[in-house]
């Protein structure tokens, strides 16, 4: 009597795809800084304290969940509140952090006013934290402050390294980052209280070349 051999194909176990991976390294980076804010302005943090450490691979569930809070909280997270976080602890300090909350608000299909104001501030936060001291030492022109931001930004042009140039000194003063020996108001234009809303990001239009107003973060 012949015997057949039945091989069972077991199939593998589902990868995630590279975009979704992505999206959930980013929430991640991300999560910390929200978790702060909510903590700050004592907004309902739906994740309990043993689920806050997001693990490396996220099932749907969690993946949905996650981002959905931090959609939420981008809506309700005005910029100055954003501020006066990253003045008060040391989170302006990630540069991994700075560039993925850069970058989730910049791949938003609609920006509002707000997201745009969150977006020229945390620009010029990056630059804070990532120019070396030397820069300082010099004039620094649009090509320094584009080699700075091009990990975020990519060859972002002239318009908008010149207006991330136009408030560094204010933006580094602020969030407590260290002054390098030559006072860098020699080389920025101090935009005035970051309070004044939307006078800010006219501000740094007005320095560039079209900048963020052809496309960045229309």
């Amino acid at each position: 009597m012949n015997k057949t051999m039945t091989t069972l194909n077991i199939p593998a176990p589902a990868k995630w795809e590279g975009p979704r991976q992505a999206q959930w390294k980013e929430a991640r980076s991300v999560f910390p800084i929200y978790l702060a804010l909510a903590k700050q302005l004592e907004f309902e943090i739906p994740f309990p304290q043993a689920k806050r450490n997001l693990p490396e691979i996220a099932d749907l569930e969690i993946f949905s969940q996650v981002h959905e809070w931090l959609d939420s909280m981008d809506q309700r997270v005005m910029v100055h509140q954003l501020r006066h976080l990253l003045q008060m602890t040391t989170l302006n300090a990630s540069e991994a952090g700075l560039r993925a909350l850069i970058q989730r608000h910049l791949r938003k299909t609609t920006k509002s006013n707000v997201d745009r104001d969150k977006i020229d501030f945390l620009l010029v936060q990056y630059f804070a934290l990532c120019a070396p001291a030397k820069i300082y030492h010099k004039q620094i022109e649009p090509a320094d402050v584009a080699q700075v931001i091009q990990p975020v930004l990519g060859d972002c042009g002239s318009g908008t390294a010149r207006m991330v140039c136009a408030t560094g000194a204010n933006d580094r003063c602020a969030t407590g980052l260290p002054r390098p020996e030559r006072d860098p108001e020699d080389e920025f234009h101090r935009a005035g209280p970051q309070g004044e809303g939307n006078g800010r990001r006219d501000v740094l239009r007005s320095r560039g070349a079209g900048g963020f107003s052809s496309g960045l973060i229309s």
